[in-house]
């Protein structure tokens, strides 16, 4: 490891517990010491034929330097199927250990080295700079007589830059040189000629064989580097990093590299309608339920104490307060959408570390959040708070004179409203503590709710089809309706 890197490294706070040149011959010494050291993040440097990176792999094999808890980050190139690589190598009697063991060790780990052009494309990689094709610069190499085919590509790419870069660079200093340096160069003027060719070096920016080519104030070449995953074997490019722009461009298999938990929503037809049809619906649809119980309680308890008649005029008048009720909510959910709607927003959730599998869950979600959010479900709480205090207190009163009476069905009502009553008193606060985790608030919320929707459902719309059915019912607004359920029920007993 180079002391740049060194510098870099603890620079971003990564502890770095032992830096080693070795030798074939030294890997066993070597993993006992990582091991012993519990290094997880192991930098390798590797030669380009791959033999070296195999051999590495076959140790950590053999010590146990493998799996999830370790990283190998190697740089080299030039091979991309080490099952095939190993194989070789083993028949060859070169290496100890068999390809299946070399493949298992190298599963995950990744490669990175300097790409050119094509590894380039291969990821979909655009530079933001008009430049030469590399086949085209390919094709002129190939006519000259130094090239060699069994040359690896990436040699004589970068040669080929080197000499480009020195000859710009000198070509652009001339006109600083003395003549005398120019026609009669010593190792005497080396200074002279140092001081004029390095700015230039430093301002070198073309695209050459190997990519672009250009220096860092430190000296080291920035061009592009290639970073590759070993897959069951093969080395998988998947991203190209641009170390002038410091950007990295990935391929769209990157969701290879990370283990999948849990599903995900398709992402195409993310909206804000659902958020405030949930506020709509949930709002009316407690005022149209839990409005009419509460008004026909009040209305049987003045019956009882005043002596007024119910009949249609007292049903009317229900409606009409029903009507209110609604025209209320409309209102307070009109301002709100109006000032500060709901809109989808993405969240979090503190990650999750499975130290068995050594692996974090990070769970993503979206919900419906506006900044007034609290305060409007402070006033629908108070509201309708205060219509759930006005039930129960008529709850019993009314209860017990319609029990005397046996009149109705004030006494199932009764029950009903001191249920949701209940199941509202216990399911909110319950709600709102739970907020930070969606899959808990939501069954939460759906099972207070469809407890309160069933036992209402059960006390209120089956006793009342029966008696339709019966033709026991006491006429009402919905008296027309006796003869639709008289046949459902005709037409469900002759099946």
């Amino acid at each position: 490891m180079s002391k740049e890197v060194e510098v870099l490294l603890r620079q971003s706070g990564i502890e770095i517990v032992t830096s080693v040149f070795y030798r074939i011959e030294q890997l066993g010494q070597l993993m006992e010491k990582l091991k012993e050291l519990d290094a997880r993040v192991i930098m390798h440097h590797a030669n380009g034929e791959g033999s070296s990176l195999c051999h590495v792999f076959c140790q950590a094999y053999k010590y146990g330097l493998i799996g999830r808890k370790y990283v190998w980050l190697t740089l080299m190139q030039n091979v991309k199927d080490y099952r095939k690589f190993a194989s070789n190598m083993h028949q060859k009697g070169q290496l100890s250990c068999n390809a299946e063991q070399v493949v298992k060790a190298a599963e995950g780990q990744f490669i990175i080295f300097r790409a050119d052009t094509k590894d380039a494309s291969e990821v979909g990689y655009e530079p933001q700079r008009s430049f030469t094709d590399h086949a085209e610069i390919l094709r002129e190499m190939k006519k000259q007589a130094w090239y060699n085919d069994d040359t690896r590509r990436m040699l004589y790419q970068l040669n080929y830059d080197a000499i480009w870069a020195a000859a710009l660079a000198l070509n652009k200093s001339l006109s600083r040189l003395p003549p005398r340096v120019i026609t009669n160069f010593k190792y005497t003027d080396l200074g002279t000629v140092t001081d004029a060719l390095m700015p230039e070096m430093n301002r070198t920016d073309f695209f050459g064989a190997s990519g672009p080519v250009s220096f860092s104030p430190h000296g080291s070449r920035m061009s592009w580097l290639a970073m590759e995953q070993i897959r069951n074997g093969t080395a998988i490019l998947f991203g190209i990093y641009d170390q002038k722009s410091r950007k990295i461009t990935l391929s769209k298999k990157i969701s290879d590299l990370w283990y999948s938990h849990g599903s995900a929503a398709e992402l195409s037809s993310i909206s804000n309608v659902p958020c405030n049809a949930f506020v709509w619906l949930f709002v009316t649809g407690f005022t149209l339920s839990f409005g009419t119980m509460l008004l026909k309680m009040w209305g049987v308890c003045r019956h009882f104490r005043y002596q007024q008649d119910w009949g249609l005029q007292g049903e009317l008048r229900m409606l009409s307060g029903v009507a209110v009720l609604l025209v209320i909510d409309i209102l307070m959910l009109l301002i709100w959408q109006l000032t500060d709607p709901l809109v989808v927003e993405d969240r979090l959730l503190p990650e999750i570390r499975d130290g068995a599998k050594m692996v974090r869950y990070q769970t993503f979600y979206r919900q419906c959040h506006s900044g007034s959010a609290m305060g409007w479900t402070i006033a629908f709480i108070v509201y309708k708070g205060l219509l759930l205090l006005g039930s129960v207190c008529l709850a019993w009163p009314t209860w017990a004179m319609s029990v005397k009476r046996d009149v109705g069905d004030s006494s199932q009502v009764g029950l009903a409203i001191v249920i949701i009553t209940l199941a509202t008193v216990v399911g909110v606060p319950v709600g709102v503590l739970v907020q930070e985790e969606p899959s808990v608030n939501f069954g939460v919320i759906a099972g207070f709710t469809l407890f309160a929707i069933i036992a209402t459902v059960l006390l209120l719309l089956i006793p009342k089809l029966m008696e339709l059915k019966r033709g026991e019912m006491e006429p009402s607004l919905w008296s027309p309706l006796r003869l639709y359920v008289a046949e459902f029920f005709n037409d469900a007993g002759d099946k």
